[in-house]
């Protein structure tokens, strides 16, 4: 039994008594809403990533009745690294240039306004973890759902519901 972070992204904003519904069921939940973009953020718990993931989907389903349109790949620019991991932005940049603590991190998903970095928490978090964070011992958790997962649920969350 694992405990892993979800964030999805869902079909519209929660009203306050959906909220309450959901911290009854999901105690440490955040709601966001952002320019159009309504996300849900929780830990789960499961016997892995992929149960853990459908049993809270299922339950927003069932319980609220939002529909949740994809797993929120949590993209992160190094001072969200940083302030993730409890290191400073210069060592977090440092080891994404490569000149610091171990080889292969990650390789940036994408480039944002002037010239920002980011990646995929998922990966980050793979390679942080393996890498123990450049060699303090520290292991940052709990588990993001990884990328293989998050695509395998998407996947089925795109597709056309079976009228049968």
């Amino acid at each position: 039994m694992g405990t892993y972070a979800l964030s999805l992204v869902i079909d519209r904003e929660l009203t306050d008594d959906e909220i309450s519904r959901v911290l009854g069921r999901f105690p440490d939940v955040a709601c966001a809403s952002v320019g159009g973009l309504h996300t849900i953020d929780s830990p789960v718990s499961g016997s892995g990533q992929k149960t853990a993931a459908l049993m809270f989907i299922g339950a927003l389903q069932m319980h609220i009745g939002c529909r949740v349109l994809r797993v929120d790949p949590e993209l992160v620019s190094i001072p969200d690294i940083a302030e993730r991991t409890g290191w400073d932005c210069e060592p977090v940049r440092q080891m994404a240039d490569g000149t610091r603590g171990p080889s292969g991190f990650p390789a940036p998903v994408g480039i944002v306004g002037d010239g920002i970095r980011v990646w995929e928490w998922a990966h980050v978090f793979e390679w942080g973890n393996s890498n123990t964070w450049g060699g303090d011992g520290s292991v940052v958790t709990p588990v993001p759902v990884g990328s293989q997962v998050a695509a395998q649920i998407n996947a089925s969350l795109s597709k056309p519901p079976r009228l049968d």
